[in-house]
């Protein structure tokens, strides 16, 4: 019933911004200045947001039911927790997105927190469960791993050159 909204948002920053929309629209039902929620529609929603609660007015649709209904069905997507080195286009979100849908299911959205000192690859929390696949990580353990041998080479004395 909400598909076509929840379908439009991928990450926790774009579920914050759908949720604002909502409460305005939710407060614009109560106002009795003109305008109301077609004015709220127009200035503070995004576009294909409007276009979807348009239709649903125009439905026949009891809008403080439809609203707090969503609400609560974007309150109840599950967080997938990805830390990157850089901060993702709209492509690498869409592609993580999508894995995400066809791999694990519907019904997650994408929180990127932005790290530059993992250096590459990716730290993914998701139910409990964590992964560091960070390239950070595998210096540190290839480091960790070839301790005696790098201690070895670097202490080894040198032979001059002349």
């Amino acid at each position: 019933m909400y598909s076509d909204i929840l379908s439009l948002i991928k990450t926790t920053k774009e579920r914050d911004v759908l949720l604002e929309e909502i409460s305005a629209l939710k407060a614009s039902l109560f106002e009795t200045k003109q305008g109301g929620i077609e004015e709220v529609l127009k200035e503070e929603v995004r576009s294909e947001i409007a276009r979807v609660v348009r239709a649903k007015k125009q439905e026949g649709e009891n809008m403080e039911k439809y609203l707090s209904k969503l609400e609560e069905a974007v309150k109840s997507l599950e967080e997938f927790k990805l830390e990157l080195a850089f901060d993702p286009t709209e492509q690498t979100l869409e592609v993580v997105s999508n894995w995400i849908s066809q791999n694990i299911g519907e019904g997650y959205l994408l929180d990127i927190k932005v790290n530059r000192s993992i250096l590459g690859g990716a730290k993914l929390s998701f139910k409990g469960k964590y992964f560091d696949g960070s390239l950070i990580k595998i210096v540190d353990d290839s480091l960790l791993a070839n301790r005696e041998a790098i201690i070895n080479m670097i202490s080894a004395p040198q032979a001059k050159t002349q």
